[in-house]
């Protein structure tokens, strides 16, 4: 191999490693507008759950896992993401006269694949709260449920009036 073709096979690779340099930043400006835009989306989700008074939830039935956002603590009177949740934690919240209805409806939620409700909660100042609940069921390939989506809205001051 003579000097001139390691001189151009050199230039060829550098030229490679420029236009992948480029390439590269590119990527990296577009991965920073999806997240921004990504960002925006969850901010303005947030303050939307905050002024409807909704949040929302998931739980995943195979690991017990419980997801609550910002607005779901809030409802139940806790700071966000103060804690982990879990679904016996939720239940203790769930007013005494009414946990068994609940878990039933949970029960049946499973083969209905959706459902909805309306219960009482007792907050950690006392305070009792009703909230209504919609929960949609996911299920696997094998139409066996494995997750549970829900929202849940603070519906006291309604029931007031």
């Amino acid at each position: 191999m003579s000097y001139k073709d390691t001189t151009n096979q050199e230039s060829i690779s550098y030229q490679a490693l420029v236009d992948e340099n480029h390439a590269l930043k590119d990527e990296i400006q577009n991965l920073r507008v999806h997240l921004k835009d990504a960002e925006e989306r969850e901010r303005s989700l947030t303050e939307a759950q905050e002024i409807s008074h909704i949040g929302n939830w998931c739980r995943n039935i195979e690991t017990g896992e419980v997801r609550w956002s910002d607005e779901v603590y809030r409802i139940f009177g806790f700071k966000p993401q103060e804690f982990g949740v879990t679904y016996d934690m939720f239940l203790s919240r769930v007013h005494p006269d009414e946990r068994e209805y609940l878990v039933e409806v949970v029960k049946q939620a499973l083969d209905k694949k959706f459902f909805d409700a309306e219960y009482r909660i007792i907050r950690p100042d006392g305070v009792e709260r009703i909230l209504h609940e919609d929960i949609k069921v996911i299920c696997n390939n094998e139409n066996i449920p494995i997750r549970l989506n829900g929202t849940v809205q603070d519906i006291t001051e309604r029931k007031k009036a």
